[in-house]
């Protein structure tokens, strides 16, 4: 009872306790159910087993650089020390889902005020776990954010900070809404922002150099210019998920029994007529891009004006714990069954798998699934007949087929064979 009474007292430990067992379960849960190989993920994990993520995609990207610097190329760098290409898929695993541990971290250490730590921690609890598995570089940019606005609003940490925005503008697009953002949460908060404006600036113009400089070639600016139009679709914010969570915490807000009916509420994504949230993990990356910067402007504001207090906070924190770890229980079961479903389909000696599947419907990534089956079975491509899109053309499939890789030969074939016959 007296923990209860403690956490009743500040809920923000509880908070905190809830955002340190995400980031501690992020690498444990990727890496235990190879989430990497989900949807873009299989690809990415393709080119880091080659070698040769820049020359596969990223050079279409190269306003994301930071994410390439220190996620796919160390973890390409460890692969060709190894030889194997299972070292460069965990290496790319734990680079990547470690972030959140390590920029949570570096928060509780600034010395920042505590605006700062707390708008930070709901983020970390409400937010991130909504596209757990999907490999968006927003993952990087969102921990980087954090850290640069937690570091600029300590004293005497502001170069520190200004790493930070940097690694934030070169991993997303939405990390240049975020860096503008965090300056205007510190300027709202009273913190003088005349040095920080400028770093801003530095890192917006390489940011701009390098999307402009390093531009993608035709084929893949087409489908980029199409997906930038998804991605802001005001329909994102309202997934299955979003809706449920907002309305478990609208009903433990109610007085008396209400947190236990949102805890109920929250329960339902284990139900397998709940819809699955899978897809959706792609569509839920707009909540991050509109809630982080609402989170800091959120934050700022409570230092100037008297905001409602934190009484309900350990009911919100229950709710958004529970129905995120009931959704991210159900995904992964579900993804395990899927993968599955791929070997079985490779073991009867399967070239195609049926695009309408249920389970290739709800986990299934079209473009993907050849990268995905030649992971799962070196030399085997699995194709999913509606696919529209080839990540790189012939040329670049051929080099691969062709250079000294940790991937074995006969599934760099395999895919060069698939790519050739497409593009």
């Amino acid at each position: 009872m007296a923990s209860l009474s403690g956490l009743r007292a500040d809920p923000w430990r509880a908070a905190w306790g809830v955002a340190w067992a995400w980031a501690l379960a992020f690498p444990v849960l990727a890496l235990g159910f190879r989430v990497n190989l989900f949807a873009d993920g299989a690809l990415f994990t393709y080119a880091v087993g080659v070698g040769d993520s820049w020359g596969h995609h990223w050079h279409n990207i190269a306003g994301r650089a930071a994410v390439w610097a220190l996620v796919l190329r160390p973890a390409e760098w460890l692969g060709a020390l190894s030889g194997r290409v299972a070292v460069a898929e965990a290496a790319y695993v734990l680079l990547f889902h470690l972030w959140p541990l390590a920029c949570l971290a570096v928060v509780a250490r600034s010395g920042a005020p505590g605006w700062v730590g707390r708008a930070a921690v709901l983020s970390h609890v409400g937010l991130l776990p909504f596209v757990f598995g999907f490999p968006t570089e927003m993952w990087v940019a969102h921990g980087a954010i954090w850290a640069a606005l937690a570091l600029m609003a300590a004293p005497g940490r502001a170069v520190a900070g200004w790493g930070f925005l940097l690694v934030a503008c070169l991993s997303h697009e939405a990390g240049v809404v975020w860096a503008v953002a965090a300056v205007a949460a510190l300027w709202l908060a009273g913190h003088p922002v005349g040095r920080h404006g400028v770093a801003l600036c530095g890192a917006l113009a390489g940011w701009a150099a390098l999307r402009w400089g390093m531009p993608p070639d035709a084929y893949t600016a087409a489908v980029m210019g199409h997906n930038a139009g998804t991605f802001l679709r005001p329909g994102n914010v309202a997934v299955p998920l979003a809706l449920l969570v907002a309305a478990a915490l609208a009903l433990a807000a109610l007085p008396r029994w209400g947190v236990w009916l949102g805890l109920a509420v929250a329960l339902l994504p284990l139900l397998e007529g709940f819809p699955l949230h899978g897809w959706d993990r792609y569509h839920a990356r707009t909540l991050l891009f509109v809630g982080v910067p609402g989170l800091m402007l959120l934050g700022a504001a409570s230092v100037r004006w008297a905001l409602p207090g934190r009484g309900m906070l350990l009911g919100t924190v229950a709710v958004l714990g529970v129905a995120h770890a009931a959704q991210t229980a159900r995904f992964l079961g579900e993804w395990r069954g899927y993968l599955a479903l791929v070997d079985a389909q490779l073991a009867a000696g399967a070239d195609t798998i049926d695009p309408a599947h249920p389970a290739q419907v709800a986990l299934g990534w079209n473009s993907t699934t050849p990268f995905l089956a030649v992971l799962r079975v070196p030399g085997r491509v699995l194709v999913d007949p509606s696919v529209n899109y080839v990540w790189f053309d012939c040329a670049t499939a051929r080099r691969a087929e062709a250079r000294d890789s940790p991937m074995p030969a006969a599934s760099r074939a395999a895919i060069a064979g698939y790519v050739c016959a497409r593009r």
